[in-house]
């Protein structure tokens, strides 16, 4: 099983030297160590480390907070602040920006560290499944000839009932599937597209404009409100 790597950003020798101890005994991986944020960035780029634990304040004219800030632009990986400014409610809120994964005050404890270490990367786990499970959602297969072909479900326009059938409209192509709009509506995942018609589903986040009757998407194409899909309207904020 591969290591989780930690990249340590601290001034204070004797807490860097006790954390790569720490670290190296319960098995995680040392990405590297520095002192100071021009140092720090360079390194973690290079390094791309699971895990950054990082101390605010910092030897060289940038804090621990704005080198999280830089570096998780470029990488996407655990931020856990380690630092004595936790009482501080404006480097608090600062430091929130970035959205770290937790803050571990000095002094801390061997188990303090491993338990804060344990729950970051078990909610990281859980924050990369959703993302995994949200970014599957906006997507389906089609049949096509005699295969299937991926549509992003955030291209569509809208689906209109075609008899049978289901003509999907994106911005460049035209879609049939063999399925009725009911019955391929049902089978669509949570998104953005919703029934304004019995004939029609369109994509909210390709409206333009709308009135008392209908509904435009992508500026040109007007779609009808049924009688009974009138409540469609209280979905758009008007001001």
């Amino acid at each position: 099983m591969e290591k989780t790597s930690v990249f340590i950003v601290e001034n204070e020798m004797l807490i860097a030297s006790r954390l790569k101890i720490l670290l190296k005994n319960h098995n995680y991986d040392i990405a590297g160590h520095a002192s100071s944020g021009d140092v720090a960035i360079s390194q973690i780029r290079k390094q791309a480390p699971d895990i950054i634990l990082m101390d605010i304040m910092i030897d060289g004219e940038l804090s621990g907070i704005e080198v999280a800030e830089i570096v998780k632009r470029d990488l996407d990986c655990i931020i856990i602040y380690i630092t004595q400014t936790h009482g501080d409610q404006k480097v608090f809120d600062q430091a929130k920006k970035t959205t770290p994964y937790a803050f571990l005050p000095k002094p801390f404890s061997e188990g303090d560290l491993l338990r804060t270490l344990e729950l970051a990367i078990l909610q990281n786990q859980q924050d990369r499944a959703i993302q995994k499970d949200s970014v599957e959602e906006q997507r389906i297969f089609i049949r096509q000839n005699y295969g299937y072909s991926k549509l992003e479900t955030s291209k569509i326009l809208y689906i209109k009932a075609d008899g049978s059938y289901s003509k999907i409209v994106t911005e460049t192509d035209e879609h049939v599937v063999s399925d009725n709009l009911n019955t391929f509506f049902a089978k669509l995942p949570p998104t953005s597209l919703i029934r304004c018609h019995r004939s029609y589903v369109i994509n909210l986040d390709k409206v333009t404009s709308f009135d008392e009757i209908s509904i435009t998407v992508n500026h040109k194409e007007r779609i009808p409100i049924g009688k009974t899909y009138k409540e469609v309207k209280n979905i758009f904020k008007k001001v």
